[in-house]
């Protein structure tokens, strides 16, 4: 049985499955249709496939705290990261108000651990500055891909999670009365933007496709499937994926790594991801949760592709990737300068039958040329020119390549751009 058939045949069986509740504490949550239910696989080649309600928006919840992880890894070394929050499994709900023997949280995948996540990655920057890049490592990670969604703060969700934030109020004083988790002594108005930030990071809105692509990422030691862009180090994500697999599925972590045994985290919206190191990235979204706040259907569908054995056996998906993520790895590719990669690129996608429209635009209908000329790439846009691409596409602001020049612009180059 191939990947592609296995998706569809447990899908078809666990959709009749209705087990469990949504989760109501959070107004928003409550409002969610409880019978959809999405899945989607995303291999490190960035080759996807999906079933049911795959682009359905939904808020990442808990599953936010593993790269929210990585983005403080990435900032900190791992020792000041760990100076600050633990990394064993806490044996207690996970907004308890328990710390280890040293007075910080047990680990960043519980809501304590989290909050000192997000106070390490925020420190005394503006929220808003914090957020946006937030969200654009999230879009990195998912190579900039628009057609199948957008990645966005949700402000409702965000709203509902501050209007019921009592728990994590009380959490943060917690830590702050013990003295250890925080960098430093902070007041109650930073405390406050700690957890302001903290929502935002639960609130960002991903879907299925989205999140195995986030998961893809992961699985590739932190180098996206699409763009092939390293955001994270081999370091950080195997440090992460070690904390995932003891920690990230609430009170169940230790029976879904026997069961499993794969990195996981769950967040109470139904979303379930889970990191196939070295082969794929999953993400099922199912609101229905069990008593732990795992949702039922994404257990179920890990446990069935585990025992599968497709895994073990997994090469590749058979499925060509589609022209979007072709695009945007292409496009990738020109921001980054990278001439020789281009070729390669271009020349193995013409081999396989699959050639890539080297005139097609981004969400802003730029061309690779527009890219090229805009980041003063003149090897890339004589090389673009050569392939006889349009140069008289304009861009969202009515723009063609030629008039992205600057006065440095090479006269080979402008005079190839005229028409």
């Amino acid at each position: 049985m191939s990947i592609e058939d296995f998706i569809k045949s447990t899908y078809e069986s666990l959709q009749d499955d209705l087990s469990g509740e949504i989760e109501t504490y959070i107004e928003s949550l409550a409002k969610v249709n409880p019978n959809l239910f999405g899945v989607s696989i995303c291999d490190i080649n960035g080759k996807l496939v999906a079933e049911g309600d795959s682009e359905y928006p939904f808020s990442f919840q808990s599953c936010s705290k593993p790269i929210s992880y990585c983005i403080a890894r990435n900032k900190l070394s791992k020792d000041e990261v760990h100076r600050h929050v633990g990394f064993e499994p806490s044996g207690a709900k996970f907004n308890a108000h328990i710390l280890n023997k040293d007075s910080l949280p047990h680990n960043p995948m519980i809501n304590a651990g989290a909050i000192v996540i997000s106070h390490l990655i925020k420190d005394r920057e503006k929220l808003s500055t914090c957020i946006d890049s937030v969200l654009d490592i999230y879009k990195r990670m998912t190579g900039r891909i628009n057609s199948y969604g957008s990645i966005h703060v949700d402000i409702g969700v965000y709203l509902s999670e501050s209007e019921k934030s009592d728990r994590n109020k009380s959490l943060a004083y917690f830590m702050k009365e013990a003295g250890k988790a925080f960098q430093r002594d902070i007041d109650d108005s930073e405390l406050k933007e700690i957890l302001d930030f903290y929502y935002m990071n639960c609130s960002i809105t991903v879907n299925a496709k989205l999140a195995s692509i986030l998961a893809s990422t992961l699985a590739n030691g932190g180098v996206c499937p699409i763009t092939k862009e390293t955001i994270f180090s081999k370091e950080v994500v195997r440090d992460c994926c070690k904390l995932m697999q003891t920690c990230g599925m609430y009170d169940s972590s230790g029976t879904f790594f026997f069961e499993v045994g794969l990195p996981a985290k769950s967040g109470v919206s139904g979303c379930v991801i889970m990191v196939v190191p070295g082969k794929m990235g999953v993400c099922v979204f199912s609101p229905r949760t069990d008593d732990f706040g795992n949702s039922i259907r994404g257990v179920k569908f890990c446990q069935a592709l585990k025992k599968s054995g497709l895994i073990e056996t997994y090469s590749k998906l058979e499925k060509e990737l589609p022209e979007d993520m072709l695009k945007y790895r292409l496009l990738h590719l020109i921001s980054s300068g990278d001439l020789d990669k281009i070729k390669e690129f271009y020349a193995e996608n013409n081999k396989k039958g699959t050639p890539i429209n080297l005139s097609q635009g981004d969400y802003d209908d730029r061309t690779p040329l527009h890219i090229a000329v805009t980041n003063k790439h003149w090897n890339i846009a004589s090389f673009l020119l050569d392939q006889k691409v349009d140069i008289k596409i304009k861009d969202v602001y009515g723009k063609t390549p030629i008039d992205c020049c600057e006065d440095d612009a090479p006269i080979d180059i402008v005079k190839r751009l005229e028409f």
